[in-house]
C-alpha cells in the first residue's frame, strides 16, 4: 500500500435503536466529519406509517442513503413515502439522491440554503470523504414543506420551524408517543 494511502471501509453499518411505538433512531457516531467515519455524524431517524416509513435526514453521502432505505425497508416493509431534509448541512441531506426526487421534502428556507450553498459544501464533502461520496449528487428538496400537521399513513406529525443550528432548522413532534426528533 503506497504510504500515505485511506483504506476505504466500502459499506455503513446503521443499526436502528427503537425510541418509541414505530419510531427508530439512527445515531450518528459523536465526531467530526472525517474519512474514518465516512461523514455518518447526523442522526437520524425512521417513522412508520401505514404509508410506508418518513425519514428525517438521510445521511452525508448516496450509499449512506442507499443503507438508511433498504433498513427502512427491512424495519417496515415498505418503501418510504417521505424524506424530511431538517437542514443545509450536507451531513444530514447529500443521501437524498437514493430516493425518488419527489420523496424528498424541506421547509423553503432550507430549500433555497441548500440550492445556494449546497454546491460548496457538497465539493467539501468530496473532498474530505473521497470514495465515500462515489455517485453521489446534490439533490435540493423539490417538495415543500409548511409548519404545522402533516397526515401521512394514518399517522399525524406536527412539523416545527426552528432556528439556531442553522437558518432555518425542522423538527417532528409525534403527539401519538410524545416524541420530539430535532
Amino acid at each position: 500500500m503506497p504510504l500515505g494511502a485511506e483504506t476505504f471501509a466500502g459499506r455503513y453499518a446503521l443499526r436502528p435503536e427503537s425510541v418509541a411505538e414505530g419510531i427508530w433512531l439512527v445515531r450518528g457516531t459523536n465526531a467530526p466529519i472525517a474519512f474514518a467515519n465516512g461523514g455518518a455524524i447526523a442522526n437520524c431517524a425512521i417513522i412508520a406509517t401505514a404509508a410506508g416509513p418518513v425519514l428525517f435526514d438521510c445521511g452525508p453521502s448516496l450509499a449512506y442513503g442507499q443503507a438508511l432505505r433498504r433498513l427502512a425497508r427491512d424495519l417496515t416493509r415498505r418503501d418510504p413515502a417521505l424524506v424530511l431534509v431538517s437542514h443545509l448541512h450536507p451531513d444530514h441531506d447529500l443521501g437524498a439522491g437514493a430516493f425518488d426526487p419527489g420523496l424528498v421534502a424541506a421547509l423553503p428556507g432550507t430549500q433555497a440554503d441548500i440550492a445556494r450553498d449546497g454546491p460548496g459544501m457538497t465539493d467539501a464533502m468530496f473532498r474530505m470523504l473521497a470514495d465515500w461520496m462515489r455517485g453521489t449528487q446534490l439533490v435540493v428538496p423539490t417538495r415543500r414543506l409548511e409548519p404545522g400537521p402533516l397526515e401521512i399513513g394514518g399517522r399525524t406529525l406536527q412539523l416545527l420551524a426552528l432556528s439556531g443550528h442553522s437558518g432555518g432548522d425542522l423538527a417532528v413532534l409525534d403527539p401519538r408517543t410524545g416524541t420530539l426528533i430535532t
